[in-house]
């Protein structure tokens, strides 16, 4: 039996086994040959790990884990600090609205000498650069953990639809273009809203500003920012907002289909909730929407569809919503 070559970190189970092997007066080489380590890997793991009391070093693997757990985590965070130009561009892609995780997967797509985990980012922000807090997807000051909120409700629309279930198949596989999901950003301060719409395939974002969050309005800016891709609209998914009661006038002036969400199924339509949730970094609930201008959606929209997507590898949404506009 040989000690493989190379070395690796050691996992906590084997720690343990050394710290027994130790207590039992096994020596070094030993314990190597039992854990499957080479025995300078050792060597060095009590040396850095151990506690030492007088002439002697303890081992013991709780502490010996921990110590080095906390060493790795430390030197993640401190990568950004070792490498001035890591630094600049991470701060520099936050600035532009790229998230942790989109920053993380360019750069390793792309082969870059220096690469960085998206937790690592979030690490570092949170505990030495809390001004860049607010340029994270939710700017939240404290890290939290994800809730379910269930919410009791009555629907209340009743006009004809077409549930999700009997959507095509070959919809939900997301392997064609010309699929869309439509969904409407309001603010509790203003009666104005913004319609949001999503090519499903390659998560490319539309956007336009509507005067009020009516039928009509709702209808009329579809029909404006899909007709220039007329020819190769096929399917439009709504929520069961009364604001989408008008969907077979869309049908027929798009010559496409509509189908709706199960009631309180937000989720079926995923791709434009997230899409919503990306906008509201630059226009938070908070905020009034008289304040934001068509100029100012068109340039949000403008950065979201050039920022690399991991759900595609770390390729732009613009780069997959190829479809030429109809003449």
């Amino acid at each position: 039996m040989t000690a493989p070559s190379g070395y690796t970190h050691l996992m906590y189970y084997q720690r343990k086994w050394l710290s027994m092997l130790l207590q039992k007066g096994f020596s070094l080489r030993y314990c190597a040959l039992f854990i499957g380590c080479h025995h300078s890997t050792l060597s060095r793991e009590i040396k850095r790990n151990g506690t030492r009391r007088g002439k002697k070093i303890i081992y013991e693997a709780q502490v010996a884990h921990f110590r080095a757990v906390t060493r790795w985590r430390h030197q993640k965070q401190l990568k950004l600090i070792k490498h001035p130009h890591l630094y600049g561009f991470v701060e520099s892609m936050l600035r532009k609205s790229w998230a942790p995780h989109e920053i993380a997967g360019f750069l390793k797509r792309n082969g870059s000498r220096r690469t960085i985990s998206h937790e690592a980012i979030y690490q570092f922000i949170y505990e030495y650069e809390r001004d860049w807090i607010e340029l994270l997807p939710r700017g939240k000051r404290n890290r939290t953990k994800r809730k379910n909120k269930n919410k009791n409700r009555q629907n209340t629309w009743n006009t004809n639809r077409t549930f999700i279930d009997c959507r095509p198949s070959y919809v939900d596989s997301r392997n064609t273009l010309g699929h869309f999901e439509v969904d409407c950003m309001v603010s509790k301060k203003t009666k104005e809203a913004i319609l949001v719409i999503v090519e499903r395939k390659s998560r490319y974002i539309l956007t336009h500003k509507l005067e009020r969050k009516t039928a009509e309005c709702v209808k009329n800016g579809i029909i404006k920012l899909l007709w220039p891709y007329r020819k190769q609209v096929k399917t439009l998914t709504y929520d069961n907002g009364t604001e989408n009661v008008l969907h077979q006038e869309v049908n027929k002036k798009l010559k496409c289909k509509s189908f709706f969400c199960n009631p309180y199924h937000s989720w079926e339509k995923g791709s434009v909730e997230h899409a919503i949730g990306m906008l509201r970094r630059f226009i938070p609930k908070k905020i009034n929407l008289e304040l934001v201008s068509e100029k100012d959606l068109k340039y949000y929209e403008y950065l979201l569809n050039n920022k690399p997507r991991k759900v595609h590898g770390f390729i732009r949404a613009k780069d997959i919503f190829n479809v030429r506009r109809c003449s």
